[in-house]
């Protein structure tokens, strides 16, 4: 399983308020065009495969950006905080397959209230950086 998709099953059974706010509304990248409000968007922005002198170590690590989206700046805001208390600083754990080294929360910030274009309503958004070490599986 990749970290992606162990990230995605983390999230999606957090349980909490995560689930109580999103249910399964996470998405990879960008949210479908009709999705209910609110909802989480993930997406890997970096990452590194560490090597030893014997080759491939198998410890890796990402940078994942979480935005948690809402139509309000509160709504935005308690959702960001409950993926936070789900995922920060955790470590060594398992997600799904995967074995998660390290969690940390690196930055966070806000995102501006954007209109839905042919629409009245509009949302805003939280975006968290997120550093995530990991163990690759193995071939």
């Amino acid at each position: 399983m990749s970290i992606e998709a162990a990230l995605y099953a983390k999230l999606a059974t957090a349980g909490g308020a995560v689930a109580n706010l999103v249910g399964a509304r996470i998405y990879p990248i960008r949210a479908p065009q009709d999705a209910a409000m609110p909802y989480i968007l993930f997406q890997r922005i970096s990452g590194l495969h560490e090597h030893s002198h014997d080759g491939i170590s198998g410890l890796a690590e990402a940078r994942f950006q979480i935005t948690s989206v809402a139509t309000t700046y509160l709504a935005a805001g308690a959702l960001a905080e409950a993926v936070r208390l789900a995922i920060d600083g955790q470590g060594p754990v398992t997600w799904s397959t995967v074995i998660v080294c390290s969690v940390f929360l690196e930055n966070d910030s806000d995102e501006p209230y954007e209109v839905i274009p042919g629409s009245e309503a509009g949302y805003v958004g939280v975006r968290q950086d997120w550093q995530i070490a990991y163990q690759e599986a193995q071939a």
